[in-house]
């Protein structure tokens, strides 16, 4: 290997830098983004030599990858850099991956140090016993089945069109290092409670600990409340006078620990949801006993130049404040989990988000929506998994994994107000087992359980998607309504669309047009329905995707197509209501 490439490989490029876990924080951290080598071959053997370099978090079929390659069925894509071993002062080196899309194995000096089978949530594994007392080879091995039906895929595909955007394989978020002392932290979860002020933390520890001490501290830095404690795992921390946590004001709380050797930092916003009926006996949904309206964009996550991966941190933000400036409250995170750090700015911009659970199972039959708009409603027992997409079952058990995890994953985020398991049928599979699942795993949120029809009657709402008709609410509904869906007005501004061919549910060639067709659609069906229980609206959607162009912006970020001040204007009449 040239001293060059040596050079390149242990030099980080300044991309993603930024601390990859913002709710358990560290300051031995080491990032491993950058420069590494890469290979593509047909079988799973180790290469002798590489194909060239790749800019790590970025996928291979990206543009910032430096690759533009795409990962076909069992092929194996092959990443190999060097790192040097840090100073341990006897503690541990643990390696982490944001996230791997599909299945990897993680190879140090040659030795494999473990399995990851799952392409949209972290892991980590303890390399110390495999490093060297200097230099070190970090060698990853990919496989991505994307026609797999056991395995969770979201809007992937290998051939893009219409909804269905380009294939995302490899590595596509943040690598990195930190070490550990022998007893440490290994999980921590953090439980507020806003009527009490109480806040119950619990952790997890890699060996029993000694001696431990947990401090509270508002954003000024002043020290509300600390405790000395010993051989317990679960405390609670009595807060006086609790800022609670909202979209106009979001108040975060930081949280400190020290446990024998280790030192973590975390924080954690107070806030409730709960489905009650207003002074007009309408059932609505509250945010901190006060009603509230979801007044969204449905977020699919993905950029032109990265596919599935952000170009900086910075564009992340850059997402989530353009809407909130717009008057947006709510973002649906639409069949993908993202990294941590976008939850996070999400939690400190004020940011409400309905996250979806990523699916998978067979290919979306386009016949569901015929047999929705025929009969308004079916089953999703064992003589439908054919029609809807489950009828693999590994899949189905590999699902209610998945769903376990990203609740473990993402529950600490405040954030976050509700679980979507299920999108207009596609896998969907014992909904109200899922919905009971749910509600026993994180039982402060809400929950929409069937996304856009075939509702079991589970869940938090009757829940409507609404692309080719006059929306109409139900008369006396049981459940608050939420339009989980709607709009999907399409427009192609010259010089910003990434593909020939564009998709959308109406067209408009003028963008005075489309602003104003937007300003009748909220003014004439929107805002009357809130006067008679409509308690959110999932507008179609935030940026423009590939060949989708029903974005406010457009795939580049570049253009929001919508006239500003009328978009304010309508966000405050949403809200006003």
């Amino acid at each position: 290997m040239s001293q060059d490439r040596t050079d390149r490989m242990t030099g980080a490029e300044p991309v993603w830098q930024e601390y990859p876990r913002p709710q358990l924080q560290r300051r031995s951290y080491i990032n491993l983004n950058g420069v590494w080598e890469y290979a593509i071959r047909e079988d799973s053997k180790q290469p002798q030599t590489f194909d060239g370099d790749i800019l790590v978090p970025f996928s291979p079929e990206s543009r910032l990858s430096g690759v533009e390659k795409k990962l076909a069925p069992r092929q194996t894509l092959w990443y190999r850099r060097l790192f040097e071993t840090p100073e341990l002062d006897g503690g541990r080196l643990l390696l982490h991956f944001g996230a791997v899309d599909q299945s990897c194995r993680v190879y140090v000096n040659g030795l494999c140090v473990g399995e990851h089978v799952g392409g949209y949530l972290p892991f980590s594994f303890d390399i110390t016993d495999c490093l060297t007392d200097r230099q070190n080879v970090l060698t990853v091995q990919v496989k991505d089945e994307l026609n797999d039906p056991g395995f969770a895929r979201g809007k992937q595909t290998n051939r893009s069109a219409g909804i269905w955007y380009h294939a995302t394989s490899g590595i596509w978020q943040t690598v990195w290092m930190e070490v550990v002392p022998e007893v440490y932290i290994t999980s921590l979860r953090i439980e507020p409670e806003l009527d009490t002020g109480n806040v119950h933390v619990s952790l997890t520890t890699s060996k029993p600990y000694e001696e431990m001490r947990i401090g509270v501290s508002d954003r000024d830095g002043c020290l509300l409340y600390s405790v000395e404690v010993s051989g317990a795992y679960e405390v609670d921390l009595p807060l006086d006078g609790v800022r609670p946590w909202s979209p106009e004001d979001p108040y975060l709380y930081d949280l400190m620990i020290a446990l024998d050797d280790d030192r973590v930092t975390s924080y954690f916003g107070v806030r409730q949801w709960s489905i009650e009926r207003n002074a007009d006996n309408i059932p609505c949904v509250m945010l901190n006993h006060k009603q509230f309206f979801f007044n969204g964009l449905l977020d699919q996550g993905y950029w032109q130049e990265g596919l599935y991966t952000a170009p900086s941190d910075d564009a992340l933000v850059y997402d989530i404040a353009t809407a909130r400036e717009l008057g947006f409250n709510t973002l649906r995170k639409h069949i993908k989990v993202e990294p941590a750090r976008w939850y996070y700015h999400c939690d400190r911009l004020g940011m409400v988000v309905l996250q979806d659970m990523v699916n998978g199972g067979g290919g979306y039959n386009p016949y569901v929506i015929y047999l929705h708009n025929r009969i308004g409603s079916m089953a999703d027992g064992p003589a439908q998994r054919g029609l809807l997409a489950r009828k693999n079952p590994f899949g189905r058990l590999s699902y209610i994994e998945d769903l376990r995890r990203t609740v473990e994953c993402l529950r600490a985020f405040p954030s976050i107000a509700m679980w979507v398991p299920f999108n207009e049928g596609w896998g969907q599979f014992e909904s109200a087992r899922a919905a009971e699942l749910l509600r026993s795993l994180d039982p402060g949120r809400l929950i929409d359980a069937a996304s856009g029809w075939f509702d079991q009657g589970a869940g938090d709402f009757i829940s409507r998607h609404v692309y080719f008709k006059k929306f109409q609410m139900p008369a006396a509904p049981a459940k608050p309504v939420l339009l989980s869906e709607f709009g999907g007005y399409a427009c192609a501004v010259g010089g910003h669309t990434a593909a020939e061919h564009t998709f959308g549910y109406r067209h408009f060639s003028d963008l005075s047009d489309l602003t104003e067709s937007f300003s009748k659609l909220y003014c004439g069906e929107i805002i009357p329905a809130i006067r008679h229980g409509l308690c959110g609206c999932i507008y179609t959607q935030l940026s423009d995707v590939e060949q989708e162009i029903n974005g406010i912006m457009t795939y580049d970020r570049k253009v929001i197509k919508l006239d500003v001040n009328t978009v304010k204007s309508i966000s405050s009449r949403l809200t006003a209501e």
